[in-house]
């Protein structure tokens, strides 16, 4: 068993949990911008980065999104839509992270609200699967914003180049190499378990 990392920090949405927020948002906004644009304007959206850090109120984040985005729905709608952003694990995961914290810590680092938080663990249990949670709503840290980060390795009390971090975000991948992680750009169970069989993790 490799065990040159102690630690495997997964993203949540698009690499542990499949959401359909860019189904959703792409087709309120007509296709008008291309996924890769949106992914890109959403992380660095003042609205995202202030509701996902706990700042501001559901309806303030609802009316922000539908101004900067110009979508043709009301609060009511963009809210009800969104809390259906998260589709659930995708397929394997669940026995993924089952048979990965045999011998390595779990943890999740996401930029993420106490909505689909809540929904998580409601629904999925996620908490039962992962030993450490570093979720932005509750940190108030974002990322890629480099402080997210190092708040992970100072809570792990460990060397970041003990993390294995998986995102599907390539801004996030390239701000956790700049700490001293070993991270990769993945989406999807698929994905992460053709890096672990590369690394001979699986």
């Amino acid at each position: 068993m490799d065990k040159k990392f102690e630690y495997i920090v997964f993203d949540l949405g698009g690499v542990m949990v499949e959401l359909a927020a860019y189904e959703k948002m792409m087709e309120w906004m007509e296709h008008k911008i291309t996924l890769e644009e949106f992914n890109k304007k959403w992380l660095l959206s003042n609205a995202v980065r202030s509701f996902e850090s706990g700042k501001i109120t559901p309806s303030e984040f609802a009316n922000a999104i539908i101004e900067e985005f110009n979508l043709p729905v009301s609060e009511e709608e963009f809210i009800k839509g969104f809390m259906n952003f998260i589709k659930g694990f995708y397929d394997g995961m669940e026995d993924l992270l089952k048979k990965l914290s045999q011998n390595y810590t779990l943890a999740c680092l996401s930029n993420t609200s106490e909505l689909h938080w809540s929904k998580l663990c409601s629904e999925y249990d996620i908490e039962s699967m992962i030993k450490h949670n570093f979720l932005s709503y509750k940190t108030g840290l974002n990322k890629p914003d480099k402080e997210a980060f190092l708040n992970v390795i100072r809570a792990l009390g460990t060397e970041p180049d003990k993390i294995l971090y998986f995102d599907d975000n390539q801004i996030n991948v390239d701000a956790a190499r700049q700490v001293g992680m070993e991270a990769y750009r993945v989406c999807g169970c698929e994905e992460v378990c053709r890096v672990l069989e590369e690394l001979k993790i699986i």
